[in-house]
């Protein structure tokens, strides 16, 4: 996967918000899978995938959403939108960084490694 990007968080938005809660975390974890499996497309084809493009989660979530464009400016005064955002940083969080998840606190650019 790519980057994530704060547009990126914009168009996982895009699809998480209208989601019933219940189902916000296996869609959430969904797009960061299609990101992953795009990424490897593209390091290995040398192209983008053909469904969920270029390995950034815009790409997956605009496939997903059926358009080429976000079309929401999310606000943070909304709960739908601060549980999206906190439900979908949580499985970022478990997919690039498992050590959080057990219990460990290490951080690879503060505890000095790159």
């Amino acid at each position: 996967m790519r980057p994530v990007r704060s547009d990126d968080l914009l168009a996982v938005l895009d699809v998480l918000v209208p989601l019933p809660s219940a189902e916000r975390a296996a869609a959430a974890q969904d797009l960061i899978a299609c990101a992953n499996t795009a990424m490897e497309v593209v390091r290995v084809r040398k192209r983008q995938h053909p469904e969920w493009g270029n390995g950034s989660l815009m790409a997956a979530a605009l496939a997903r959403q059926g358009c080429r464009k976000r079309r929401r400016n999310w606000s943070f005064d909304d709960p739908a939108v601060c549980h999206a955002t906190t439900v979908f940083l949580a499985a970022l969080l478990k997919m690039q960084f498992p050590d959080v998840r057990a219990g460990r606190t290490h951080h690879p650019t503060r505890d000095g490694a790159v």
